[in-house]
């Protein structure tokens, strides 16, 4: 049972440039929603980021140019319905070098993830394509998301980013009306063919105090949520920049188009009193938290690249390594952001820093290595190798110390992955429906045994990008978890294993090519050669009795080893 586009929520995120669809698309993402890897970078005019996909934006402008259109789909009113009539008539193919299959490779290359979209403006125009392309691929579950900004207040962005600059008008056609027009064009479309699955947001709305928690409530809702995860929600209030006083419209606006306005706001006015009517829990908004203890002797800091998914894989290590701390009497504060840094700060995730442009760790900061040391990471490059040299280092592997000397690392100390009671927060599902999961990056050697278990008969799902509280509730939903070696150096991934084994889990994986470092585990996972890992998971899943025994001895082990232990002999 490998994850069906069928079983996938796509969500597009649709709206005019300078409508604030960027931001809709960042607190999607926070609350759950895959925008795959790389996006295009932060500009000067988006600091915080655009969240485009590169590949979306790649077909979008090869789609305008073979059109013979604006690559930014800038063009009047009766152009943009033009482009949309047109792509209704553009061939997908069937062929190995046809549209339907270059679109399809890329998609199933970028996401194995149960919720994932896209935001790009030149959508809107192309969106009669891409809903043939999505339904062709076999995606049905397809839930837009329109986003509505006042046509002046757009208009006035536009102005002001330089977009309109680039806009070609019509003789005679002042820059004004013609960007009217051309919001007009857009929201035409929109109306017409966003479908009565598409959920409809006012920005203003969500700039307003007092409605934005209901706004966010209803992104939460349209990803499948009945009521939003609390830590998501926070996440995504807290993304929403302060409520400017609003500016009185600036640039005049025709009669037609303000009815166009009122119509598609009425529509999202009118989803947002049916949610309201089903009386859903809205969580209260928490302040964040931006003000650390002022007199900390350390810090904890996982550092998050803007767009990039993975730094997430380092978020039960950091929240571990606080509790430990907490345990020894210490404030050490979890945070986010370099410029947060207090005291000795120890540096998780040291190897994204090119991910990172102009950030600095501070000259004394500890960098706690958590990748495998092995010639065929892609991390292990001179750069990480340099600020390895230059830094204070930790390590979680034996294995890794040795190999790290041999390039010119000096590893201060080992800090072994622990545990601690906050990690503990996984309960079974009443119904266990999938019988072997794997979730993280596949690749050939993977793969072969996610097919071979498929072919054994058992139902299995593999996902990637998958963090948080989505990845819970698949694993709450598993019998068995496998762990597959990706790199030749076989460190045993106890940085995914330690979650799985804090929550009682039954662990089926390779053993890795040190075998002191799998020792303290041997009770606690099923450590079995590559080519028996299928008959193992098969054995596991037919013995509800033996994976219970597994999962409990995995947990118990796993408390045994606390993480302020392995913190204690490092910081005194």
């Amino acid at each position: 049972m490998m994850l069906q586009k069928s079983e996938m929520i796509v969500v597009p995120v649709l709206g005019m440039h300078r409508s604030g669809a960027a931001l809709v698309t960042r607190m999607l993402n926070l609350l759950g929603l895959e925008l795959g890897w790389p996006l295009l970078p932060p500009t000067h005019e988006a600091p915080r980021g655009i969240w485009e996909h590169k590949a979306f934006a790649s077909v979008n402008q090869s789609v305008l140019g073979m059109l013979k259109v604006h690559p930014d789909g800038l063009a009047p009113r009766p152009i943009l319905h033009a482009i949309a009539k047109a792509t209704q008539k553009i061939p997908l193919g069937t062929a190995s070098d046809s549209l339907q299959s270059q679109v399809g490779a890329m998609l199933a290359a970028a996401f194995r993830h149960p919720l994932w979209g896209w935001k790009d403006p030149r959508t809107v125009i192309t969106w009669p394509l891409w809903q043939r392309l999505l339904t062709a691929l076999g995606y049905t579950r397809i839930r837009p998301v329109v986003v509505l900004r006042h046509p002046s207040s757009c208009a006035q962005s536009m102005i002001r980013h330089g977009l309109a600059a680039r806009a070609p008008r019509p003789r005679g056609m002042g820059l004004h009306a013609h960007l009217l027009d051309m919001w007009r064009g857009y929201h035409e479309l929109l109306e017409a063919g966003a479908g009565e699955d598409a959920l409809f947001l006012c920005l203003e709305d969500l700039q307003d105090p007092e409605l934005a928690p209901t706004e966010v409530a209803r992104l939460a809702r349209h990803l499948g949520f009945a009521a939003p995860p609390h830590g998501p929600f926070q996440a995504a209030m807290a993304w929403l920049e302060p409520n400017p006083q609003a500016a009185p419209p600036a640039i005049p606006v025709d009669g037609e188009t303000l009815a166009l306005h009122a119509r598609l706001v009425g529509r999202a006015h009118a989803q947002r009193a049916a949610f309201l009517a089903s009386a859903p829990e809205i969580p209260a908004v928490m302040p964040p938290d931006t003000t650390p203890a002022q007199s900390a002797d350390w810090s904890i800091c996982v550092l998050r690249p803007l767009g990039y998914p993975h730094s997430r894989a380092f978020d039960e290590v950091g929240q571990a390594l606080h509790a430990g701390f907490a345990e020894l009497g210490i404030d050490a504060p979890l945070i986010g952001d370099l410029a947060q840094a207090q005291g000795t700060t120890i540096i998780i995730g040291a190897n994204l820093l090119p991910l990172m442009p102009g950030a600095r760790l501070p000259e004394d900061a500890i960098i706690y290595n958590l990748e495998q040391v092995d010639p065929g990471s892609p991390w292990m490059q001179e750069g990480y190798l340099a600020l390895l040299r230059k830094h204070r280092v930790w390590d979680y592997a034996s294995q890794n110390v040795s190999r790290l000397a041999k390039l010119g690392v000096t590893v201060e100390g080992i800090c072994e992955i622990g545990h601690a009671a906050v990690l503990e927060r996984i309960q079974p599902a009443p119904e266990q429906d999938i019988d072997v999961l794997f979730y993280g990056s596949i690749g050939e050697r993977r793969q072969a045994t996610l097919d071979a278990l498929a072919a054994r008969g058992l139902k299995v799902m593999a996902v990637s990008n998958l963090y948080g509280h989505l990845r819970d509730d698949l694993v709450a939903r598993a019998k068995v978890v496998v762990n597959i070696h990706h790199f030749p150096a076989k460190v045993l991934e106890i940085v995914r294993l330690s979650y799985l084994m804090a929550n009682g889990v039954p662990i089926v994986s390779e053993p890795g090519a040190e075998p002191g470092e799998d020792a303290p585990y041997a009770e606690a996972i099923a450590f079995t050669p590559y080519d028996g890992l299928v008959e193992r998971c098969a054995d596991l899943v037919a013995d509800p009795q033996a994976r219970a025994a597994l999962g409990a001895q995995a947990q118990a082990c796993f408390r045994a080893r606390p993480q302020a232990e392995f913190l204690r002999g490092l910081i005194t």
